[in-house]
């Protein structure tokens, strides 16, 4: 395999966050009949706007007033004790700045997240002078394969030669479509309907894929 730059993305991937948000929901939305938990393994990954109309279409709640906003101000305060650096992430990185590869974020969150979440949890610096992509700027969210798309152009790569490290389903779809290579990070010992990704359920199992 000749990878020549690596997209990794942020919530679930590099950092453990997604139960943050689902709780940070369910917080804002308690006529919700369900867990954080459920959430999280339900709709992993989903672009927020589609979750927060999805689930309620599917339990007749309506919508809180200012839901995303509230969402976004309660993730803010889960974060500081929720959000955790997966083990491995670190020794990736320095194992890419090591072999010369590049890499950078692609994330269906909004920019000003993720940059908290890597900041927060011991990041920052990795993405100083790296690119870090948010569909909410290219107005298209994961499964959609443009944000991945546009990330080959603007660092002069090819397709073929990226490798993306996705936890969500919505994430893998994208990899595919955009005619990448796929590694599904399972950590939590979940299925995937992609059998083309790739499989790891350490972070440190990425290096040698290259």
């Amino acid at each position: 395999m000749s990878i020549k730059f690596v997209i990794f993305d942020m919530d679930g991937t590099l950092v453990d966050s997604e139960l943050c948000a689902s709780q940070a929901l369910c917080d804002v939305w308690p006529e919700l009949p369900m867990t954080a938990e459920q959430m999280n393994d339900e709709y992993r990954g989903m672009k927020l706007g589609a979750k927060i109309e999805i689930l309620s279409e599917r339990y007749g709640v309506d919508v809180p007033e200012g839901a995303e906003t509230k969402l976004r101000a309660r993730e803010v305060v889960l974060g500081e004790t929720m959000i955790k650096l997966n083990p491995g992430v670190i020794e990736v990185l320095d194992g890419l700045e090591t072999r010369g590869i590049n890499f950078c974020i692609a994330s269906n969150a909004p920019k000003v997240k993720t940059l908290r979440n890597a900041n927060g949890c011991g990041l920052g610096s990795y993405f100083e002078n790296r690119a870090v992509y948010s569909a909410h700027d290219l107005q298209a969210w994961k499964p959609d394969p443009a944000m991945f798309l546009h990330a080959t152009e603007m660092e002069g790569v090819k397709p073929e030669e990226c490798l993306v490290v996705e936890d969500s389903e919505a994430g893998l779809a994208a990899g595919l479509a955009a005619g990448m290579t796929a590694v599904f990070y399972n950590a939590h010992q979940n299925k995937t309907q992609h059998s083309q990704a790739l499989q790891v359920s350490s972070f440190e199992d990425i290096l040698p894929l290259l």
